[in-house]
């Protein structure tokens, strides 16, 4: 009599291969979020039409190389009231609390941005981002994408002059840019603007003044200066919807060229309380943030901080979904929970009993997958219930092959094989042998009284059925 068996493996072994592919996925996905990126857009490390080598080498010009700092995190504590940020296109969430430290000390900070992480900060500074115009009124080579600005024009001392920043520039060409609005009660100074074909003027670049602008001396005053206090720090945020306004390829354009200058030089220029002769901050993309402004951190502002991180994350999931990231270390951990799972589940075994000393159950009496591999591959055991595993499988496969119910029996099951005509005629007879002899053992078990079939060859068996999946499958690949 042949009978099957089954070779189990120790669990020793199982938790080993176990533990090594989920270390294997861990390291994958550990490999991925830390693989850095070889080059992206705005970098200085390289001379490409969408990096900004250009605009690096003109604050060097400008400046000389040691007031121009590059760097991958920005470290608050070093900046001082004479220092200037530039900012473009940040993919790291900026932090309000240590902004408005710097701020309102005197320190000047630019950032443009069009589709970054900077929108929570602007937002708190009452400055929105919104769309471009649609349908601009002027643009380069008939191309919506690349709207002209033009400097805006503001009042001050009862005339009407456009900003430092953008003296003697006709046009600044963007590249896909977006742009600003601001609450009705804010008064910001417009730097740039777009213009559709109603004519209606949409703010491209704006500059707010952090602070009190009279003590700053910003406006006139009807006391004399003798009789006024001491002039305060006021700081100064640019903020600009387009930051591909100074890639090198836009930088050929003249009226970038300047925008670019004038903004360099508005950054570090004199103030009214003093001159500034600081150094020129620059960072890009995701760059990592430290260290807090003016020294030490209080414990309550750690926790505004805090609650202002939690607020943003929460805003931007709400917003654009979970960071990539995110999403697949989540994705990750959830595959390998359910890996974890389901090797608990279909290989686990009783624990042992207390007190430690008695025996542990054995196989052949726990359930599950471990036992009934192990109550089929035991000597002594009737063939009759290895065919009743082998008839189950067989008529489980068929059914949902076939698409019919689950309470199918073999004689539908054949039925449908002849009208379908999925097998040859040959193979589909000797399934049907197999299957009557496979009824016969059910038989056997169920009755007590009945008498066994004379012989019964689990291989052939087998051979038949893997036959008869092998020729289904092979003929649904083969159907279009």
């Amino acid at each position: 009599m042949w009978s099957a068996r089954i070779r189990l493996a120790p669990r020793v072994e199982m938790r080993s291969w176990g533990l090594r592919f989920a270390l294997l996925i861990a390291v994958i996905s550990c490999s991925y979020a830390v693989w850095p990126v070889a080059f992206a857009a705005f970098e200085f490390s390289a001379s490409k039409w969408d990096s900004s080598s250009e605009l690096l080498k003109l604050a060097r010009k400008k400046l000389g190389t040691e007031r121009v700092v590059l760097g991958a995190a920005l470290d608050w504590s070093q900046l001082t009231p004479a220092d200037g940020v530039l900012i473009l296109y940040p993919q790291t969430r900026l932090q309000f609390g240590e902004v408005s430290s710097f701020l309102t000390q005197g320190g000047r900070l630019a950032v443009l941005d069009d589709f970054g992480n900077s929108e929570p900060l602007l937002n708190r500074f009452r400055i929105h981002r919104v769309s471009a115009p649609g349908e601009p009124l002027e643009m380069l080579q008939n191309n919506p994408q690349l709207q002209l600005a033009h400097p805006a024009s503001s009042y001050g001392k009862g005339t009407e002059a456009t900003h430092p920043i953008v003296e003697g520039i006709d046009r600044v060409v963007t590249n896909h840019p977006a742009a600003l609005t601001t609450d009705p009660d804010v008064e910001l100074t417009p730097i740039l603007e777009l213009a559709d074909r109603a004519g209606k003027q949409h703010l491209l670049a704006v500059i707010g003044v952090i602070g009190d602008v009279g003590s700053c001396g910003l406006e006139q005053s009807p006391v004399p200066r003798k009789d006024q206090r001491p002039r305060s720090h006021c700081g100064r945020l640019f903020a600009m919807a387009d930051p591909s306004v100074f890639i090198d390829l836009m930088m050929t354009f003249d009226g970038n060229k300047k925008l670019a200058s004038g903004l360099i030089d508005y950054l570090l220029q004199d103030d009214g309380w003093g001159a500034r002769q600081g150094k020129l901050y620059i960072f890009t993309n995701d760059f990592a943030q430290t260290g807090h402004y003016g020294g030490s951190e209080t414990l309550q502002q750690r926790a505004l901080e805090a609650l202002e991180n939690a607020s943003d994350a929460l805003a931007s999931v709400r917003k654009d979904g979970l960071p990539e990231r995110v999403a697949w270390g989540l994705a990750v951990c959830v595959c390998l929970g359910l890996c974890w799972a389901a090797w608990r589940v279909s290989g686990s075994v009783y624990q042992r009993p207390v007190p430690r000393f008695a025996s542990s159950p054995a196989l052949v009496a726990q359930g599950g997958t471990m036992g009934k591999a192990a109550v089929l591959s035991r000597p002594g055991t009737s063939e009759a219930l290895v065919v009743l595993e082998l008839k189950n499988a067989i008529e489980t496969f068929l059914r949902e092959h076939l698409g019919l119910p689950r309470n199918a029996n073999h004689e539908a099951l054949l039925d449908q094989l002849k009208r379908d005509a999925r097998l040859d005629g040959a193979l589909l007879l000797r399934l049907s042998t197999t299957l009557a002899q496979m009824r016969g053992a059910e038989q056997s078990l169920l009755t007590p009284n009945a008498v066994p079939p004379a012989s019964l060859s689990l291989k052939q068996m087998h051979a038949v059925l893997e036959s008869t999946v092998e020729q289904l499958r092979a003929q649904s690949r083969s159907t279009p």
